[in-house]
């Protein structure tokens, strides 16, 4: 069975304080107390005096770092989005440039780590030129999709292997694999709880119990926790009884402690456990089920109840990719979806009407333990415990008609 992998990570500002140092070494004691593993995210330009206090936790308790590149200072201001000949020559000047960055900064890690592999990049801003320039220096991890920002909204939730040519996309498909990863699975409460908990401790628990669920039905389940300096730092200095206690909750769910790098080389040696993900988020107290998906050439969302998804993302046709958000704003109609007993069977029909070929998908909610599939011509069906039964289809132009028999 899929174990979640649980990842903390903290930024390091490059002109960060003594003060702030202090709260970062509380915060990195009380986790090596639990044997768990850091990563640390570090600019080229980076305090030598951190580098000496992460050398140490790298030989006692596995950290690891990732290098941070940020494109907003290095991107000319006169740039005029309008104009073609102004981006394509921004275009150039960037493919020329960030390789040469990444290197160096590759360079200044490993002059004060030696270990440190750096094949993960994290990024605010996130361009193709960027794409090109992690694959030229041989990187294969992305992190910072902050999916409550409209740049990475249309990216998938989660983990996912980032497109040849969109870094929001998983189609087309690369030759040179990249793993997108989100800034904070904790994220996951602002797209679902209409009524958050101040505490961060008591969300990141609700978060992860919501992978730690859906980690039956994947291949691949990572779960990043990004601490904030400040903040975890006070709960370290003021509430350290309660960061405790968490942190032995953490243990508590079984979950892998792992750093960033570690996941990013799993996906290298099987690029297959990333391409399709299901996650389930429940909300017991507001009475709300959602679910997320995402594959190699759609993201799709659905509510509980609802059959059809509420969003889908399509990365493949090109009507849907000549927007740069992919939305389907031409959604398929369920014309028709009937069921019916046989004797120890239950019969579904169904069809589905769309203006062009686009992958799709259908939630059935309801508990189908116990029952398999006996007959069907849809691509894909897959039970996701007592919650729902999810088909996996694909339309063609006109009206497409589907067939599931599930038997005991």
């Amino acid at each position: 069975m899929t174990k979640v992998t649980y990842t903390p990570l903290i930024v390091i500002p490059p002109d960060i304080s003594q003060s702030a140092i202090t709260m970062v070494r509380r915060i990195a004691r009380a986790f090596h107390l639990h044997e768990i593993p850091i990563t640390w995210a570090l600019h080229a330009h980076f305090p030598r005096l951190m580098a000496l206090d992460i050398n140490r936790w790298h030989d006692r308790f596995g950290d690891e770092v990732i290098m941070m590149i940020e494109l907003e200072p290095i991107m000319d201001p006169n740039l005029n989005p309008l104009d073609p000949r102004s981006v394509a020559e921004e275009s150039v000047r960037l493919r020329e440039l960030l390789p040469k960055l990444l290197a160096e900064g590759r360079r200044r890690l490993q002059g004060e780590m030696p270990w440190a592999e750096v094949e993960i990049a994290g990024a605010g801003l996130k361009r193709a030129e960027l794409l090109f320039a992690l694959r030229e220096t041989g990187f294969i991890g992305l992190w910072g999709y902050d999916h409550l920002s409209e740049g990475d909204e249309p990216a998938p939730f989660g983990p996912f292997l980032i497109s040849e040519d969109s870094h929001v996309s998983t189609y087309p498909p690369s030759s040179k694999p990249i793993l997108g990863l989100p800034r904070s699975s904790l994220q996951l409460n602002a797209l679902i709880r209409r009524k958050l908990p101040g505490d961060p401790l008591s969300q990141c628990l609700w978060a992860l119990d919501q992978h730690v669920k859906s980690a039956r039905w994947n291949a691949f389940m990572p779960f990043i926790h990004q601490l904030d300096i400040e903040e975890y730092g006070e709960i370290a200095t003021d509430y350290a009884e309660d960061l405790e206690i968490f942190l032995g909750e953490l243990k508590d769910r079984e979950v892998d402690f792992v750093t960033l790098p570690k996941i990013a080389s799993d996906v290298q040696l099987n690029p297959e456990m990333a391409s399709t993900i299901y996650l389930l988020a429940e909300e017991e107290r507001e009475d709300r089920k959602t679910l997320f998906y995402h594959d190699s050439s759609c993201k799709m969302r659905f509510e509980g109840g609802e059959i059809t998804p509420v969003e889908i993302r399509d990365y493949t046709t090109p009507y849907n990719r000549s927007h740069t958000d992919f939305l389907c704003r031409r959604k398929p109609e369920l014309m028709r979806f009937l069921t019916g007993r046989e004797r120890e069977k239950l019969v579904m029909l169904i069809e589905v009407k769309s203006e062009g070929k686009i992958p799709y998908a259908l939630a059935v909610w309801g508990d189908f333990r116990g029952l398999k599939v006996k007959e069907t011509n849809v691509g894909e069906v897959s039970f996701l415990g007592e919650h729902l039964l999810f088909l996996r289809i694909s339309l063609t132009p006109g009206v497409s008609s589907f067939k599931v028999v599930l038997s005991i």
